[in-house]
């Protein structure tokens, strides 16, 4: 499907000053992994960033073999930055890095809530005391170990505050570019890409990880 208005994907954003982490994190150790976060980051001479994308459970890597595995490593996620507490270490780690950057963070994790564990994407902004969290709709086989799955797709408005003004943006994590379990037939419906097409999505804002710790 068409969306309804086209020309959108013409519209020219003004340069965005974007800041892509690649990680390889300590398998189980968040604050190892944290560490070489900030071993990266030594180099970034830039004092406002529009945007710093981690990825995929960026922290505490990914392959994990059973709900029990992982438990111990999952995190709530606080509605906003000003709710966090101190056990919510990534979160307060994403809450210091917008702090630092005068930015938007995103950074994948596996999220607790109620019970229910995800594979998750925070989006945190200090300054505007905003956390948005996104959920992998689409598991794949190693997640299916563990997580549910996410509802659905999302897009929304976000302020930057450098550009003065919102910028529609979509959230995703790895599989979810996919089609759902790479079922024969499916993959023309390349579901999140058609949720984005359709919500006018200008910056999808993707996190993903290689299938090992």
């Amino acid at each position: 499907p068409k969306p309804q208005n086209p020309a959108f994907l013409a519209i020219k954003l003004e340069p965005m000053e974007i800041l892509i982490l690649q990680v390889k994190p300590e398998f189980k150790n968040r604050h190892k992994s944290i560490e070489r976060v900030e071993a990266l980051l030594e180099d970034v001479q830039k004092k406002q960033i529009d945007l710093i994308v981690l990825p995929e459970m960026a922290l505490i890597g990914y392959k994990f073999i059973s709900r029990e595995d992982i438990l111990p490593h999952c995190e709530e996620i606080a509605e906003k930055c000003s709710e966090a507490t101190s056990s919510m270490t990534t979160l307060q780690f994403c809450i210091s890095l917008s702090e630092r950057y005068s930015s938007w963070v995103a950074c994948g994790l596996a999220e607790i809530c109620d019970g229910i564990l995800y594979n998750s994407q925070i989006l945190v902004n200090k300054a505007l005391d905003i956390v948005h969290t996104s959920r992998k709709v689409f598991l794949y086989d190693d997640d299916k170990l563990w997580a549910e799955a996410g509802s659905a797709f999302q897009s929304f408005d976000l302020l930057f505050a450098r550009l003065g003004r919102s910028v529609r943006v979509g959230t995703g994590i790895c599989m979810d570019i996919n089609w759902k379990d790479f079922a024969e037939g499916e993959h023309v419906n390349m579901e999140l890409a058609t949720h984005q097409l359709q919500s006018q999505t200008q910056l999808l804002i993707f996190s993903s990880a290689w299938t090992s710790p």
